[in-house]
């Protein structure tokens, strides 16, 4: 499906700038209403909630979240970003975790 790029914009409130990032969603919703892609679930949940990013409690479930950067040369986490800090992406974990062309923004998986 192509999509327009007047939708696309409609979309960079909320930190999505791509059609790759909506597909990448939409995918991992429909992945998670059929649970597919389980054992990459686990797998990447496991370690998501070891990470500094991970927010148990965000609006949607787990989150990787989007108010918290994480200082790559101090190892802790801040409320800002920085040349220093990559701060997290915002997804909703339970769905992000079933796209396998979805990558951590720490490259944890």
């Amino acid at each position: 499906m192509m999509l327009n790029y007047r939708f696309i914009k409609s979309f960079n409130m909320f930190g999505i700038n791509s059609a790759e990032q909506i597909g990448q969603i939409a995918e991992g919703w429909a992945k998670d209403i059929v649970k597919a892609e389980q054992e990459l679930h686990d797998k990447r949940m496991k370690i998501c909630r070891e990470c500094p990013l991970f927010d148990e409690n965000g609006l949607l479930g787990p989150t990787c979240s989007s108010k918290r950067c994480y200082n790559t040369k101090t190892n802790s986490v801040e409320l800002y970003p920085s040349s220093d800090t990559i701060c997290g992406c915002g997804c909703v974990m339970e769905k992000a975790s079933r796209v396998k062309s979805k990558k951590c923004v720490l490259g944890k998986w």
